[in-house]
């Protein structure tokens, strides 16, 4: 019997996920498909492989949410140091927003979740893979 609730306890999904707590992204994965965000680069005179390896940086990022949708972000100076948002989640929704922009979100399990930065193309993304620091 404890082997059973064992293994229902790590079957989270967006219905019964808690976000409360902190969460470090340690993998980035940026998509571009259909090379529109290069071209985009491209276009407008930017290094896109230097974007590409630049979002790296994320890899350094953390999330403490807490409650009454308070978002602490710590962030490397790179990306603008730490700061304080909002955030919204409506359990069973695909989407988290954070501050006033919405992102995508999976969960992979109780102590794993993806958020999912869009750009203007569809066939383009930045995918965060965050798990959890804390002990829930």
């Amino acid at each position: 019997m404890f082997l059973a609730f064992f293994g229902c306890s790590q079957n989270c999904s967006t219905q019964d996920i808690d976000l409360i707590g902190s969460w470090e992204v340690y993998k980035v994965e940026l998509v571009d498909a259909d090379n529109k965000l290069k071209d985009f680069f491209e276009s407008e005179n930017q290094d896109f492989e230097a974007y590409s390896k630049g979002v790296k940086i994320f890899e350094e990022v953390e999330y403490l949410f807490k409650e009454e949708g308070v978002l602490f972000v710590k962030n490397p100076e790179e990306l603008g140091g730490d700061g304080e948002t909002t955030y919204s989640f409506k359990k069973g929704s695909d989407e988290i927003i954070i501050g006033e922009r919405n992102y995508g979100f999976a969960v992979n399990s109780c102590s794993e979740i993806e958020i999912v930065d869009f750009t203007p193309f569809e066939s383009a993304w930045l995918t965060m893979y965050c798990r959890r620091v804390d002990e829930k």
